[in-house]
């Protein structure tokens, strides 16, 4: 199993390449989950945990809408680490991370999909 520094370095690399989908016109770069064109990252999760994954971080943009998709790095076919941008400020911090947490408690105790979730 990677170590953090591993896994950060990783997110970092999600980052700069869903940066540059963004500049170059690829929708699919940071917001559109289905249709990612830097592939591989989701390729263990199946339709419906993609389905629950984007319905957690449409509930995040609510009240978020700073909020950005990085990525996602499967660790097991039932849990994932979800690397999302976040607010500047450590209040906002805060309250994002209590919702992810409030999200992600849903989703595992709805349909068992375990989501971990990494600021980028």
């Amino acid at each position: 199993m990677a170590n953090f520094s591993d896994f950060k370095k990783k997110a970092r690399q999600n980052l700069a390449v869903a940066e540059w989908c963004y500049e170059n016109g690829h929708s699919a770069g940071q917001e559109n989950l289905s249709r990612q064109c830097y592939g591989g990252c989701r390729a263990m999760m199946n339709f419906k945990q993609k389905e629950i994954l984007e319905n957690v971080i449409a509930g995040l943009r609510k009240e978020f809408p700073e909020v950005r998709f990085v990525g996602v790095e499967a660790l097991t076919p039932h849990e994932f680490w979800v690397t999302l941008t976040e607010p500047a400020d450590e209040d906002r911090q805060i309250a994002l991370e209590r919702l992810q947490g409030e999200l992600g408690t849903d989703a595992l105790l709805d349909y068992g999909v375990n989501f971990h979730f990494m600021p980028a």
